[in-house]
């Protein structure tokens, strides 16, 4: 399905209540933009509760750390994906 909406001023856009609930997504919640030529995919960045258990670290990270552990943990395994599928 798709949709039209518009860009604000900010760079803002509103995703349609519909999608937000069939993706689950809430409030202050991350989303992943990923750039595929002329097109734009938005993904749900997985929390850090249900990412538990699926990363595992070569070294201690702190709980203070831990969120940002992930981030970066996604972006990397992300990039990687991209460069296998070139």
């Amino acid at each position: 399905m798709q949709m039209v909406t518009t860009v604000t001023t900010k760079g803002q856009v509103v995703i349609p209540q519909h999608l937000r609930d069939a993706l689950g997504l809430h409030p202050s919640q991350k989303v992943l933009f990923d750039r595929k030529g002329e097109t734009l995919v938005l993904k749900k960045v997985p929390t850090v509760k249900t990412m538990r258990g699926f990363i595992t670290a070569k070294k201690k990270v702190s709980a203070r750390n831990f969120d940002a552990a992930i981030k970066q943990a996604v972006l990397i395994k992300h990039h990687k994906k991209q460069h296998d599928n070139s």
